[in-house]
């Protein structure tokens, strides 16, 4: 069957842990039925002046307790997660994540970049909702374009109050 999305709709557990102006934001996302392999996420703030936001999904050998790849890209994990409903599961909790980090640690500035070069609309529509989720945080876009077919964006700290995310009823 290959992979099983462990995300039920609702309240996804993300636990944020600091160090030094960093944050970095982990949850699970599922397994895979047919090798000893977890799947988890995780979203990181770090480094200075101007921090980088990541978003990188992780398989760790559960035998091993080590891990076994690094995922950046959505061409990738597509090959994987190909269920709409799991990739938008995955999604929301990303965008929660990045929620969690950021209002954490509320740099001045924040750097932003996509893996792949030349996305479709569809692919980067997703970074746009990060950056959505950023602005809902108190900042603003401030420097946006391409380098080298990578997207870059760098928000600032606007001093806005910032939105707080809710989950919502059904």
């Amino acid at each position: 069957m290959g992979f099983v999305c462990t995300l039920a709709s609702g309240i996804v557990p993300i636990v944020v842990v600091t160090s030094r102006g960093r944050a970095a934001a982990t949850f699970d996302v599922g397994y895979f039925d047919d090798r000893p392999l977890d799947l988890k996420a995780v979203v990181a703030l770090e480094g200075t002046p101007e921090p980088d936001l990541t978003v990188q999904l992780i398989a760790v050998d559960v035998e091993r307790s080590s891990e076994v790849a690094t995922f950046l890209s959505g061409r990738t994990t597509r090959r994987f997660i190909s269920s709409r409903e799991d990739r938008a599961a995955i999604l929301n909790a990303i965008l929660a994540a990045v929620h969690s980090v950021v209002d954490t640690i509320r740099p001045e500035r924040i750097h932003r970049e996509t893996q792949d070069d030349d996305l479709p609309d569809r692919a980067l529509r997703k970074h746009l909702l990060i950056e959505g989720v950023i602005r809902m945080s108190g900042y603003s876009v401030v420097e946006e374009g391409l380098t080298g077919g990578a997207h870059v964006w760098v928000l600032e700290r606007t001093g806005a109050v910032p939105v707080a995310l809710m989950p919502l009823e059904s």
